[in-house]
C-alpha cells in the first residue's frame, strides 16, 4: 500500500544540482563548555540531504570542529562545483547548515570568530540560483544546554534584515532568546526537530515533499511546545521568499513507515544499531516518515510514566506500524548503551542434540535450561546448563550415559525483524559419566560360570564452537535455535574432533 505511494513521487529536475556545506562545532571560546552532539547532528543532517534530498554524496561538504580557514577553504571548493554546473547549463542551489557555538559577535569555530557579515558575503560569491542558510547556535549548560543567542534578528516578518529573493535564513531562536541541547533526544532541540520534519513529519499536505515552509511551520511549533515543556522560551525564525523549495522527497527512500495515529503523546524513534534518535512522531494523526531499514526502538512519556515499543522496518518496502498495538507502559526503566533496556533477561530451556561434543553422541538426547541477557546494540551473552541420563541394553551389556555441559555463548544480532539472526561463539565445559554391567542371560538369565563384570568410566570434555542463533518472536516468547560446528575434546573419543550442536526451545523475557 505504501510501495506505490513512494515510487510514484517525482524526484528533484535531472538539470538541479543541490550543493551543501554542513559546518559544526563541538569546541568554542575559552569559557564555553563543550558541546556533545554538535557534530553528531551535523552528520545526521548530511545523511538526510543525500537520502532524501537529492543531494550527491560527492556535492555535500562537511567542516567539524574546523577553524575559519578550513571553512573558507571548503566554500572555495563549493563555488568551484557551483561554477563547473552553471557552466554546463545547470542549475546549481546551496544549503549551508551551521551547528555550534555563537554570539553576536558571529560564529564561534574553536578559538576563532567568523563575523556573520563575511558569512554573508562569501555565500553570495556562490554563483546559485538559491541559497538556504540554517543556523542552530549554541553555548553549552548541563542538562539543558543554553545555545547562545540569535546571530540575526529574523522574524516570521523581517525587522531589519531582508535577505535578497533568492536566500532563505533559518535560525533556531528568535532575538534575545536560546535554543537547547536536550539529553533525552541526544541532540539540539531545533536539529532533532528539522530532521524530523524533513523525514516526512513536517508533510502537512501528504503530498510525499517537505518544503521549507512546512518544515519551517512544523520545527517552529514542535520547538516551542517543547522548549515550554522545559520552561523556556525558544522560537525559530525564518526570513526569505523559497518557501514553496522542496527541500526533501519521501519517495527517494525505498524504505520507511507510515505511522498510524491518533498520537496522543510523541513518540521517540531510536536505531538499535547506532543508538541514535532519528526522528520523532509528534501529537496528532499520525505520519509518514521516510526511515532506513532495520530494527528501532519507540520511548514515549506521559503524564510522568514511560512507555516503551518496537519498530522493524522491513529491506525493500514501507511498512504500516499501529503503536498503540505496540507500546506499552513499563513499570521500571534503564538506559543501557544509549538504548533503553526493555527487556535484559530471559529464561529458556529445549531439546539439546550433539555430535563428538557434549551431549555426547548423536543419539544422546538432552535438555537443557539458559539464561540470557542483553548487552545492547544487539550483543547477547547467553549461559546454557545442558543435562542428560540414557540407559542403553542389548543382549550382551547394559548401563547408563550420564553427562553435564556448561555453556558459555557470544551472539551479535546483524538480522532485526520477524526473524533474528546472530552469530556468535559457544565455550562448553563438562564431564561424562559411563556405567556398563553385563546384561542378564535372555533364557537363564545369570551368566554361569563368568563374572558379572562392571565398570564406570569418568571423563572431563570441553568444546570451542563457531555457530548460528536464529530467533523467533512468538507472542509473548521467542523461539530459539542454534547450531553450531567446531572443535572438543573428550568424550567419545580423545584429542580434538570435530564437533556439531543443535538445540531449539522456547526464551521467555523477565525483567
Amino acid at each position: 500500500m505504501i510501495g506505490w505511494w513512494a515510487a510514484s513521487v517525482a524526484v528533484a529536475v535531472p538539470d538541479e544540482v543541490r550543493l551543501a556545506l554542513i559546518v559544526s562545532s563541538n569546541q568554542g571560546l575559552a569559557g564555553e563548555e563543550p558541546l556533545l552532539y554538535a557534530n553528531a547532528d551535523a552528520e545526521r543532517v548530511a545523511d538526510v540531504l543525500q537520502s532524501l534530498g537529492g543531494y550527491g554524496r560527492g556535492d555535500v561538504w562537511i567542516v567539524p570542529d574546523g577553524t575559519v580557514d578550513d571553512l573558507f577553504t571548503t566554500l572555495t571548493r563549493v563555488t568551484v562545483r557551483a561554477q563547473e554546473v552553471a557552466t554546463a547549463g545547470g542549475h546549481p542551489s546551496l544549503l549551508v547548515f551551521y551547528a555550534g557555538h555563537a554570539g553576536t559577535d558571529g560564529l564561534h569555530l574553536g578559538d576563532q570568530v567568523l563575523p556573520l557579515p563575511d558569512l554573508k558575503a562569501a555565500i553570495r560569491v556562490v554563483p546559485a540560483d538559491d541559497r538556504i542558510v540554517v543556523l542552530d547556535a549554541c553555548n553549552a549548560g548541563a542538562i539543558v544546554r543554553s545555545r547562545g543567542s540569535t546571530l540575526i534578528e529574523v522574524r516570521d516578518r523581517p525587522l531589519g534584515f531582508e535577505p535578497p529573493p533568492d536566500e532563505a535564513w533559518f535560525t533556531s531562536s528568535g532575538p534575545e532568546e536560546r535554543s537547547f541541547e536536550v539529553e533525552d533526544r541526544r541532540g539540539a532541540l531545533f536539529t532533532h526537530f528539522f530532521l524530523s520534519g524533513a523525514r516526512g513529519a513536517a508533510d502537512a499536505d501528504t503530498d510525499a515533499r517537505v518544503t521549507l515552509g512546512e518544515l519551517y511551520a512544523f520545527v517552529q511549533a514542535q520547538t516551542a511546545a517543547a522548549a515550554a515543556d522545559l520552561g523556556q522560551l525558544q522560537r525559530p525564525r525564518w526570513s526569505g521568499a523559497l518557501a514553496s523549495f522542496t527541500l526533501t522527497t519521501l519517495g527517494a527512500s525505498p524504505t520507511g513507515v507510515r505511522v498510524v495515529g491518533p498520537i496522543e503523546a510523541p513518540l521517540l524513534l531510536i536505531d538499535e544499531q547506532s543508538a541514535r534518535v532519528v526522528a520523532e512522531v509528534p501529537r496528532g494523526a499520525g505520519a509518514h516518515l521516510a526511515l532506513p531499514s532495520g530494527s528501532y526502538q519507540v520511548i514515549t512519556t506521559r503524564d510522568g510514566n514511560v512507555s516503551l515499543g518496537h519498530l522493524v522496518v522491513p529491506d525493500d518496502s514501507w511498512t504500516v506500524w499501529d503503536p498503540g498495538a505496540t507500546v506499552m507502559r513499563r513499570a521500571t526503566v534503564r538506559t543501557r548503551g544509549g538504548l533503553y533496556d526493555l527487556t535484559p533477561w530471559a529464561l529458556g530451556g529445549g531439546y539439546a542434540l550433539g555430535l563428538n561434543t557434549l551431549p555426547g553422541r548423536i543419539d544422546a538426547h538432552a535438555a537443557y535450561v539458559d539464561l540470557l541477557r542483553e548487552l545492547g546494540r544487539g550483543h547477547t551473552a547467553e549461559i546454557t546448563v545442558t543435562a542428560g541420563w540414557l540407559p542403553y541394553g542389548g543382549s550382551w551389556w547394559q548401563g547408563t550415559d550420564a553427562f553435564l555441559e556448561v555453556r558459555g555463548t557470544w551472539t551479535r544480532r546483524l538480522l532485526h525483524g520477524p526473524l533474528g539472526l546472530a552469530p556468535g561463539l559457544a565455550v562448553a565445559l563438562g564431564g561424562t559419566e559411563h556405567r556398563t554391567e553385563r546384561s542378564p542371560h535372555p533364557i537363564w538369565g545369570a551368566w554361569y560360570g563368568s563374572s558379572q563384570g562392571a565398570s564406570r568410566t569418568q571423563r572431563a570434555t570441553g568444546g570451542l564452537e563457531a555457530g548460528l542463533s536464529v530467533v523467533v518472536p512468538i507472542s509473548t516468547v521467542e523461539l530459539r535455535s542454534w547450531g553450531g560446528i567446531g572443535v572438543a575434546a573428550g568424550d567419545p573419543g580423545s584429542g580434538l574432533q570435530p564437533s556439531l550442536t543443535a538445540r531449539t526451545g522456547l526464551a521467555v523475557p523477565f525483567r
